[in-house]
Order: structure tokens, then sequence, then C-alpha cells
């Protein structure tokens, strides 16, 4: 995280723009501050625990005095559902942020294109006078 804070690039908008670059967006100098232990936790399966009461609901309104058999459904014990073993951190993390108007990122992304580009052209330009072997002097 702390690598994407620093070198990442980020997609704003439709995705038709180019990534930015959190340095472009004025983010700097992340740090972790804080950190707990990795403890190891258990939730409960919600997504599993929605999709059972979806369709309790679902036979209920197919079958309101009992499920599809004839059983009453109120009195059926749920599904045994095991909890997710999850892994967790609790960390803090603190960055410089001082904001840039998109202008300003446009004229930071032209001028750095001029600059790859300069260079581009200085390596191309760094041969030397024997059949052009870059100078790397």
């Amino acid at each position: 995280m702390l690598k994407n804070l620093k070198d990442g690039s980020v997609n704003i908008g439709d995705g038709t723009n180019p990534p930015i670059r959190m340095r472009d967006l004025g983010i700097k100098y992340p740090v972790l501050v804080r950190s707990s232990d990795l403890e190891t936790v258990l939730e409960p399966n919600r997504a599993e625990l929605a999709k059972q009461r979806i369709e309790r609901e679902a036979a209920a309104a197919k079958n309101p005095s009992g499920d599809e058999r004839g059983h009453d459904r109120s009195t059926t014990p749920e599904e045994v559902i095991p909890d997710i073993v999850l892994k967790r951190l609790e960390f803090t993390v603190q960055f410089c942020w001082q904001p840039t108007s998109m202008a300003d990122r446009k004229l930071m992304g032209k001028d750095r294109r001029a600059a790859e580009d300069a260079a581009k052209l200085a390596a191309a330009n760094a041969v030397d006078s024997d059949g052009g072997s870059p100078n790397l002097e």
C-alpha cells in the first residue's frame, strides 16, 4: 500500500483519461505510523446468510403456509453456515497531501512528457563518433 501511495497511479473519471500518478494528485511521503499484530478473526458469512434469507422469503411467498412439500418452514432449523476465517491487521498510514487542480495535473503531465522526450532525444544523440554506440561517460 505504501508503494502504491508513493509510486502508484489511479484512474479518475470515466476511464477515458490516462491514469494519474499519486504524486500528481499531491500525495507524497506515505509513512506507516502504527501497526497491530496479525490476528485471526471469525466473521459471519453474510453473503450466505443473505442468500438463505432470500430463498426463505421466496419460498414463503410461493407457499405462505409451508414449503414446497407442505412442511411448516417456521419450525425447520436453519442450515448451519460456518463463519469465514479472516486475518486482520489494523494500521495507520499518514501522508502529505496538497490538492492539485486538473489544470495543474495536465500541465505536469505535459512537462513530464516533454522531459521524457528530451531524455530520449539526448540518449539518441549521445553516440560516439565510431558508429553509434551510446556514450556512457
